[in-house]
């Protein structure tokens, strides 16, 4: 690139030690079941970054009205590697145990998203990363994947080798698995909220079921599975009607009890 400048002008670059850049990303998305929703952010950089002059802002079924719903990460390192979740002060134990902020649906409105609701990572007033489009309601939702509605009733999460925010949606989202920069798994999967990247989405298997009393299910699976997700009921659901335990124990890294109600 080539720049001309008129005779006496003064040309004043300022440099940042640690700029901001796009590294900081959404990492994962909860839409779950009645208040479990979260979002993840990840700083992909080396070194620490300060969250003061982050942002989170919603949009409200597909318009593009950035004041709707927002959130200032207060300020705070967030260290290389490290994420920061952000969730609604009604969502399940599993959510709110790992959460650093917990919100509340008035007055920021930042979790009040159900599918159709944009949700964009600013730094300052510049967009960094986007959940979504502001061009109309989709209805029930964005299609991600090539799964229908994938922003409503599922958990999203970012592929390892994504390093940097994306404010190009249809890019981010994509038309199939190959394509897109996210994972899509089902509603009120929780197990790798907390941490970032992941590799391995494989569930583990249930390598076989017994009944050690009426009220009582000894559930044990093929490998050791994630002592959060797995003591979490709503990651349950029992034929017959029962739907999900009453609750879950963990009894080794590999074997869960579940309670049924009487």
């Amino acid at each position: 690139s080539s720049y001309s400048f008129e005779s006496g002008a003064t040309l004043v670059l300022e440099r940042l030690d640690n700029p901001p850049g796009p590294d900081l990303f959404f990492s994962e998305y909860i839409e779950g079941s009645s208040y479990n929703k979260a979002l993840e952010i990840y700083n992909g950089k080396d070194v620490a970054v300060n969250l003061a002059e982050y942002s989170i802002k919603g949009t409200h079924n597909g318009d593009a009205d950035w004041e709707y719903a927002g959130f200032n990460f207060p300020d705070i390192e967030l260290a290389a590697g490290d994420v920061y979740v952000i969730c609604d002060v009604g969502a399940g134990p599993e959510i709110t145990a790992i959460a650093d902020t917990l919100l509340v649906y008035d007055p920021n409105k930042t979790m009040g998203f159900n599918g159709d609701d944009a949700r964009a990572l600013f730094w300052g007033e510049i967009m960094l990363d986007i959940i979504g489009f502001t061009d109309g309601d989709p209805g029930n939702g964005w299609d991600v994947a090539g799964v229908t509605d994938a922003t409503k009733d599922h958990t999203l999460i970012r592929k390892a080798e994504v390093t940097m925010g994306n404010v190009d949606w249809a890019a981010s989202a994509g038309t199939d698995e190959a394509t897109s920069e996210w994972v899509v798994l089902p509603q009120n999967t929780f197990g790798f909220l907390g941490a970032h990247p992941h590799t391995d989405f494989v569930a583990p298997e249930i390598a076989g079921v017994v009944a050690v009393s009426g009220t009582a299910l000894q559930v044990r699976f093929t490998e050791e599975v994630d002592p959060v997700a797995a003591a979490a009921v709503a990651n349950y659901s029992i034929d017959g009607g029962i739907g999900n335990p009453a609750s879950v124990e963990m009894v080794k890294n590999n074997i869960a009890v579940l309670t049924i109600a009487a």
